[in-house]
């Protein structure tokens, strides 16, 4: 038998099969890089995605914080946006959840929730159960934000700020510490009696050259009662109940700094008095009513009730302030935002 002996082929062979192999190399690395780049991408637009979301958040956030509002309205889910931004931002008043989606991505969304409460003071009607005007009706301007935790009936006044449709269920009402760590420590005055009755117009106690400056505290409730005018340029505490009562003239609260001007264990009332200028944060763990008052009234500060807010026969001007922060009452908490997830814009 005849064997071949011609062996020029092979080494084309061998190269051909050698260029085959790198060339099949090359292609393979080429992918894996495009891979890689097209997971980075993804990686790193998935990261935008995300911190759009979030910053969606922080921004709502702190526009409640501050007791604003970007547009002046709210419907059941406040929208908060901005053209220039890659975000926008719903408010759900039945839950208190805000839920941001990043529209980064053309056509795409991601998504990121928390629960929030919100800072102390947030509005400038917050109550934990109803806002109502009863007979004779109120009238006038509310400049701020309105929270409620049941049912709101306002009548003819008019609110500039957010008016929930739906109440908020997880509204929070914050608590004053009336204890020696909070205003029982920080008081500088002190009454005691069943109740404490200010029959002139002014406290026993205090410095009337400058009216009564410092804090107030009185254990039980407070009835103040005065044919003429009234100024506090101080605080009132009281663990029960406050009553202002026929003060003809005026009524007038300038507490210092970021100190309330009537803070109250139990209800706290105006009635038949007249021309009232409160400035600052007036409290109750219960009730306020400002009833049959007459003349202008100004409140420039906030209202703030644990169960309800009731206004009738009066002409009364709100003005909220964003930055009311006073001492001594807890602190709210902010949820924990969660990514809650992606997918196409509807």
């Amino acid at each position: 038998m005849n064997r071949l002996t011609n062996n020029k082929g092979v080494i084309f062979v061998t190269v051909l099969a050698m260029m085959l192999m790198f060339m099949t190399f090359a292609f393979t690395l080429t992918y894996m890089i495009k891979q890689d780049i097209e997971v980075a991408k993804n990686s790193f637009d998935i990261l935008k995605d995300f911190y759009s979301a979030e910053a969606g958040i922080e921004y709502a956030l702190g526009d409640l914080y501050n007791g604003g509002g970007q547009d002046g309205t709210v419907s059941d889910d406040q929208l908060y946006a901005n053209g220039n931004q890659d975000y926008y931002t719903t408010m759900d008043h039945m839950t208190s959840t805000l839920t941001s989606y990043s529209t980064y991505l053309p056509g795409t969304y991601r998504q990121i929730k928390t629960v929030v409460n919100y800072k102390p003071v947030h509005a400038a009607f917050q109550a934990g159960n109803d806002i109502y005007v009863s007979w004779p009706p109120a009238s006038g301007t509310i400049d701020g934000s309105v929270d409620y935790g049941n049912s709101v009936d306002l009548d003819a006044m008019t609110v500039t700020g957010k008016l929930p449709t739906q109440p908020d269920t997880n509204i929070f009402i914050p608590t004053p510490d009336l204890t020696p760590t909070g205003y029982y420590g920080a008081r500088d005055y002190e009454y005691s009696g069943s109740p404490v009755t200010w029959n002139n117009g002014n406290p026993p106690q205090g410095d009337g050259g400058t009216y009564y400056p410092g804090i107030h505290f009185i254990t039980g409730d407070l009835t103040i009662t005065a044919p003429s005018a009234f100024r506090l340029d101080g605080t009132i505490v009281a663990t029960g109940n406050v009553t202002f009562n026929v003060l003809a003239t005026s009524v007038t609260l300038n507490p210092s700094g970021d100190n309330p001007a009537v803070v109250a264990g139990g209800n706290v009332s105006f009635s038949s008095c007249g021309n009232l200028n409160l400035n600052g944060l007036i409290y109750a763990g219960g009730n306020v009513a400002i009833v049959t008052v007459s003349g202008s009234n100004v409140i420039n500060g906030a209202v703030v009730a644990g169960a309800d807010i009731e206004l009738a026969s009066i002409t009364l001007s709100v003005n909220f302030a964003p930055l009311l922060d006073p001492p001594f009452f807890d602190e709210p908490t902010f949820g924990i935002k969660e990514w809650v997830g992606h997918g196409l814009m509807p």
